[in-house]
């Protein structure tokens, strides 16, 4: 049977770059926010200000502005199209123009290493001569190479679940996401490594010190990128605890210092980052972090009620947008010939993750649990900062969750169910291929008509 890892980058490749193609600039959510952002990385500020602009960005060319607010009329518009026009004259815009301060505050939150293969190739493009828009799709198209790398390494890597992350990411919302510029790249990256790496620890007879600090700063790369995914420094503990070659208090000094490096730095990074943020966004819509504490301390009856209310008005749009709703969240992947692409995707990711968990032993279920506490954790984490930190104070629902944030979730939670993927079972091996082929056989011919229709067909 073929590679998994080998499988993965056969397929995804040209997939990613159909969607660097296809999708226009900035039909990606807050795509242009993320933008301004590396190209004001690849001039040499790192950090973001507040200085003097509507909400928190930082002084960036004003061609990259004016190339963003170029393809704004697309958003949530399908009437609107993109024509040869417009294209031809988005390649006018070029890296020439004087420095003015701007604000693109979706993406002043993150760390400046987020956004480093985008930045390094805008730099590049600047130092050659190149237009934005060409600048911009190869920004996209190593962004995106980098996250499909990571992803191979990490299908490479772990020993259990292989078939499924190659089915997870291949998802449409997997491959949208990783051919765009954002954050997003560098979550999905770091987190499938560290996931992966964290079971190959678990899966050996013994874990070096060195290893365990290697996975704890990737948990603190990522956590500072996305608060949640700090939930992984469970499984990380207790990964160290069980496989440290150490008498007691060596191994538990040694356990307690790695959770340490993977907690505390995110959690310096995010007060920092949350302390000096100005929105605009969040000033219109009502949101106070603050208030919104006192809320929740003064009513903690009400948390279950707030938590179903919630999944039940937003619970589909979630699995819709796992799945993939493409553009800004404006372009479901439409049915074809009476066929919902949603039911099929979940049936293949499902009978794939069914045939990794038909692998399973009963040998190591004390990282599974682990595994699966982090995954529900840092899924609690994820409505719970955006009901503090996007929702109006004393709102019943939590709002500005979306589906693609459980995407690196996911692959923590088919980890800990899946058995190993050694010894190699011929038959397992096949029917997972195969249904990974066929999804990708039709997927991709489906989505690329769905996005032609959305963004080019009058």
């Amino acid at each position: 049977m073929p590679n998994p890892a080998s499988v993965y980058l056969l397929l995804a490749v040209p997939y990613l770059i159909s969607l660097v193609l296809i999708i226009p600039p900035f039909q990606i959510p807050d795509e242009g926010h993320h933008y301004l952002r590396s190209v004001s990385i690849s001039e040499g500020r790192l950090l973001p200000s507040n200085d003097g602009q509507e909400g928190t960005g930082g002084a960036v060319d004003v061609s990259a502005v004016e190339f963003v607010n170029s393809f704004s009329y697309l958003f949530f518009n399908p009437n609107k199209k993109v024509t040869r026009d417009k294209l031809d004259q988005a390649r006018m815009y070029d890296f020439k123009g004087p420095s003015a301060s701007t604000w693109f505050s979706a993406a002043t939150l993150y760390p400046p290493y987020a956004y480093a293969a985008p930045s390094a190739v805008l730099a590049a493009a600047r130092a050659v001569g190149l237009s934005q828009l060409d600048g911009f799709r190869l920004a996209r198209l190593a962004n995106g190479l980098l996250v499909l790398v990571a992803a191979s390494i990490a299908i490479a890597l772990t020993p259990r679940g292989k078939w499924f992350l190659v089915a997870l990411c291949l998802l449409p919302m997997f491959m949208a996401q990783a051919s765009g510029i954002s954050s997003d790249g560098a979550v999905f990256a770091i987190s499938l490594v560290v996931v992966a790496m964290l079971a190959r620890a678990a899966a050996s007879s013994f874990l070096r010190p060195g290893t365990l600090m290697a996975m704890a700063g990737l948990v603190a790369l990522v956590a500072a990128i996305r608060i949640p995914m700090i939930a992984l420094a469970l499984p990380l503990g207790v990964v160290g605890w069980c496989r440290l070659p150490m008498s007691g208090w060596g191994r538990g000094w040694t356990t307690g210092l790695a959770v340490a490096v993977a907690f505390l730095p995110p959690l310096l990074w995010t007060a920092v980052a949350v302390s000096g943020q100005v929105d605009p966004r969040l000033l219109k819509s009502g949101a106070d972090a603050g208030a919104q504490v006192q809320y929740v301390l003064a009513n903690l009856d009400l948390l279950p009620s707030i938590a179903w209310k919630t999944l039940a008005a937003h619970g589909a749009g979630y699995l819709f947008q796992f799945v993939g709703v493409l553009g800004w969240l404006d372009t479901p992947i439409d049915p074809l010939f009476g066929f919902s692409f949603y039911g099929f995707s979940a049936f293949v990711l499902v009978a794939v993750l069914v045939i990794d968990i038909s692998r399973r032993t009963h040998d190591d279920t004390l990282f599974s649990v682990a595994m699966a506490g982090a995954a529900i954790l840092s899924s609690a984490l994820i409505f719970a900062s955006l009901y503090v930190g996007w929702t109006p104070v004393g709102y019943p629902l939590v709002e500005g969750v979306q589906g693609r944030y459980f995407l690196p979730i996911a692959a923590v939670f088919g980890v800990a169910v899946a058995g190993q993927n050694w010894p190699p079972s011929e038959k397992r091996d096949a029917v997972a291929a195969g249904l990974i082929a066929l999804f990708y056989t039709l997927s991709l011919p489906w989505v690329m008509w769905t996005l032609v229709n959305r963004y080019y067909i009058t």
